[in-house]
């Protein structure tokens, strides 16, 4: 006899396959064309607004982007669905070096030759062309937004509100135009920012020489000043010896030389450096050898030594060969005098260097030719190489040098104080600190780029002097915002001149743009109340984005334009290290996007800790495939399949009387409440593994328990209700808790039970845990793995398919404490008895036709299903 028509049969059209791939676009269309963000971003209630840092509009996106671009729907999803408004316009950097790089790679001559106008106008293309690009690999992550309404530095809009921002650092007077030594690239031709130096190990020579102290009362004849230096090409551009005021200094003898020296240095030095058989005649203060002449042994030039208190005894002799031109702390200690900067923006020597056999040469190439004269012409007291850590540029990875050139510099010294007294949240904790000891350690920020794509730094120039009046500057802001920003290069500097200097001569406009740090630093200005309730980006930005938009935000309103920063990791291949094309471990999420769903591609993001570096591999795509793989069938499609046409009441839930019901409710009212603490603290990862930790006890015990009530028991039955209901809250708590990570699937699971978008619910408020017994409880999961320990091996042997076939003998001691439980029906077995110790074996009772337990029944079917049928 058939009794299949007397069953509760789970249905539901929920499909097992997802086919994500093929169904992304129909989901996408189903928000776009219910407006969604529009109506989380129009509607009524508490604005949280998250602010996009630029990502740069050149190449395809990585899966660093996607990292970003994901944690930032993840937050606002979550934020969404605590009823806020939320406010998020996605933005492009789109001025600067790379897209010259691009163009002149692709064009080559054709590029070159064009003039600033022309160059403009092609990198604004293609800047154009990158964003279209790039958003649309970016809309197809499934991401909370409207592409329709972007920002980009380019914007006329933007412009205007930077040059605000520009004349406010003009008025308050922090914006300087001076020439010393900044970082430069010759390779790009242009001034770096800290932020944009990489530091790599390179060897370099380290060389020990003598300059010749002229004639003076103090010293004998023939005394040199002891130097060392890793930068022989800097010696043409000398101008200064330096020693420490308050060193002690001696002058030693031996093998027909006399050099001065640290006290301490000649001790440490003695032996390395050739100085064994020299022995001390004299001893000076620092402060006592302040002013003797010397001649440069490369050149011949004379020059003065100096007192300086920056020098230490830590490495080197104590006396340091000053070139103002090629370092910030030299030119400091030089004061203001004509800097002599013998080397050009390409990195080689003027024909017109003092030392001609340099001329003409690209300063690594000196150095050698410096090194050989300095040894033939009896200077050079030691020559080596050294490996040390040194600057390069972040673009081309080329070697970077200090070099004098005429620049714009902000005075960032002046907002120390500011800085110290500001506060925000971070996550990490140390971010913050972090980011103040950043800006506060900072001196100045050099603002000028020698590079034509960008946005002018607008000031003219007067007998290579700049104008710097409050009321020409101003003039021309205004003139600009008329004509644009392309006037600046289309019309005459004359055009720009306020009336009151309209008879000036020969004016010219500067040639310099303005960092492309300090563009994307201005992009808070775009913002309704000029700050947002996050900033969410990569660790590189405490350098990059965070710092400039701190330091531009605090010189123009005088406090942050933010309120709270998450800053994440690195996406890193499986084995940490950096993603690189030569390396051929590089991760494309588009292709994972292609290939699995984007819901897999979001999921495996978000389990991850992005509080550190990510290590993202193969075996860790699998895994978040098989997380994804129990959502859908376990959660999702068996929790519809057993819950369709439900008639919820809630009163059931608020009056649950089974103790197992009693205690899996009040095991998920608690991984609910740790969830929405996790989430609240945007700790996604640890929100999906309390998730997958609950799913994986209530799968595989209560799920599994609870199969033969609801296929075989009575739909009228106060238990089976009571397990319907709590199935469907789970789930429908779930499916709105899990639209943060994987959208798609969750609006989906959502359409089978309600109209509209999941999108648009609100999460429901957590509830107080249920009282119930918790020792007993634990004390049952202690049997129970016990026990199933033991059935494993039945299974293992195939002597029971599954636990619902055991026989199971307790050692009544293990009982204690349990009477209260249905420890047969809980365990899911077919038969428990009281012994001396614990057994386990295949039961001998006959199968109950319909519901297929073991029971003692002498029919076809056991008592229960007899009274159904």
């Amino acid at each position: 006899m058939s009794f299949k028509n007397t069953l509760n049969i789970p249905s539901t059209k929920f499909p097992m396959r997802a086919n994500l791939v093929e169904n992304s676009s129909k989901y996408r269309d189903f928000w776009n064309s219910n407006q969604i963000f529009w109506k989380l971003s129009n509607r009524e209630g508490e604005t949280f607004t998250l602010h996009d840092g630029p990502p740069y509009a050149n190449g395809n996106i990585h899966l660093g982007h996607a990292l970003n671009k994901l944690l930032k729907d993840f937050v606002l999803r979550y934020k969404a669905l605590k009823g806020y408004k939320i406010n998020y316009i996605p933005g492009w950097d789109t001025h600067g070096l790379p897209i010259e790089n691009r163009l002149e790679k692709q064009e080559g001559s054709n590029y070159k030759n064009k003039d600033s106008l022309e160059k403009r106008r092609a990198c604004a293309e293609y800047a154009k062309a990158q964003i279209e690009i790039q958003k649309s690999q970016f809309e197809n992550l499934h991401l909370l937004c409207d592409f329709k309404k972007i920002y980009k530095t380019m914007d006329p809009n933007f412009i205007n509100q930077e040059l605000n921002i520009l004349y406010e650092f003009l008025q308050k007077d922090l914006l300087y135009w001076d020439l010393k030594p900044v970082a430069w690239s010759w390779s790009s031709k242009t001034a770096l920012a800290e932020s944009e130096i990489i530091y790599k190990e390179v060897e370099s020579p380290s060389i020990y020489l003598g300059f010749s102290v002229l004639d003076n009362p103090k010293l004998p004849k023939n005394t040199c000043l002891l130097v060392w230096t890793t930068t022989p090409y800097t010696l043409e551009a000398n101008q200064f010896v330096a020693l420490h005021p308050d060193f002690n200094y001696i002058l030693i003898e031996g093998n027909k030389k006399r050099y001065l020296i640290s006290k301490k240095r000649f001790h440490d030095l003695k032996n390395d450096i050739g100085l064994r058989d020299f022995t001390i005649k004299e001893e000076f203060i620092g402060s006592e050898l302040s002013g003797l002449k010397y001649r440069n042994p490369l050149n011949g030039r004379e020059g003065t030594t100096i007192c300086a208190d920056y020098i230490t005894e830590d490495a080197g002799t104590g006396i340091v060969h000053i070139a103002p031109a090629f370092g910030l702390e030299d030119y400091l200690a030089a004061g203001k005098i004509n800097i002599y900067c013998p080397i050009n923006e390409d990195g080689k020597f003027q024909l017109d260097t003092y030392f001609k056999p340099i001329s003409g040469l690209f300063y690594i190439d000196a150095n050698p030719i410096v090194i050989n004269f300095l040894e033939e012409s009896g200077s050079l007291l030691k020559s080596e190489k050294i490996t040390h850590s040194i600057g390069h540029d972040w673009r081309t990875e080329k070697p970077l040098l200090y070099r004098a050139s005429p620049q714009w510099f902000v005075n960032i010294k002046k907002l120390s104080s500011d800085v110290e007294s500001i506060s925000f949240t971070s996550s990490p904790e140390w971010i913050s600190s972090h980011l103040k000891k950043l800006i506060s350690a900072r001196e100045e920020w050099c603002l000028s780029r020698q590079r034509c794509w960008g946005i002018p730094i607008v000031i003219l120039f007067h007998d290579r002097k700049p104008i710097l009046d409050l009321e020409q500057i101003n003039h021309t802001i205004d003139l600009l915002k008329e004509h644009g920003i392309e006037s600046w290069f289309e019309k005459e500097a004359s055009f720009f001149l306020h009336p009151k200097f309209k008879n000036l001569k020969d004016v010219e406009k500067g040639q310099d743009i303005l960092d492309v740090w300090f563009d994307s630093g201005c992009s808070w200005s775009i913002l309704e109340n000029k700050k947002a309730d996050l900033y969410l980006e990569g660790f590189d930005q405490l350098r990059g984005w965070f710092n400039s938009s701190s330091v531009i935000s605090l010189t123009s309103q005088q406090e942050l334009p933010f309120k709270n920063i998450i800053a994440h990791g690195f996406a890193l291949d499986g084995n940490g290290n950096k993603m690189s094309k030569s390396k051929g471990n590089v991760i494309d999420p588009i292709e994972i996007a292609n290939k699995y769903g984007i819901d897999i591609l979001r999921l495996w993001i978000a389990m991850n800790n992005y509080l550190e570096d990510i290590k993202l591999s193969e075996s860790s795509l699998e895994s978040a495939i098989s997380t994804y793989r129990k959502i859908r069938n376990t959660l999702f499609r068996y929790s519809l399949s057993v819950t369709e046409n439900l008639s919820f009441d809630p009163s059931i839930l608020a009056s649950l009387e089974d103790p197992k019901n009693r205690y899996i409710y009040s095991l998920f009212m608690e991984s609910y409440k740790k969830i929405n603490e996790y989430l609240e603290r945007f700790h996604f990862f640890r929100a999906i593994k309390e998730m997958m930790d609950f799913l994986n006890i209530y799968s595989s015990w209560y799920l599994e328990i609870s199969k033969d009530l609801l296929y075989c028991g009575s739909k009228e039955d106060r238990e089976f209700k009571e397990t319907q209901h709590i199935i469907y809250d789970i789930l429908i708590k779930s499916i709105k808790l899990l639209s943060i990570f994987i959208p798609q699937t969750a609006e989906e699971a959502y359409s089978y039970i309600k109209g509209g978008s999941v999108a648009l619910e609100s999460l429901d408020p957590v509830e107080e845990r249920l009282d119930i017994p918790v020792y007993i409880w634990s004390k049952f999961f202690e049997l129970k793995d016990e026990i199933y320990s033991h059935l494993e091996d039945l299974k293992n042997q195939k002597v029971i398919t599954g636990t619902h076939e055991a026989k199971v003998v307790i050692n009544k001691d293990s009982l204690k404490g349990l009477e209260s439980l249905n420890l047969k029906k809980y365990l899911n077995i077919a038969e428990l008895e009281v012994g001396e110790e614990l057994k386990v074996s295949k039961s001998s009772l006959p199968k109950c036709a319909r519901c297929k337990r073991h029971e003692n029944i002498s029919g076809e079917v056991c008592t229960r299903c007899l009274q159904l049928i």
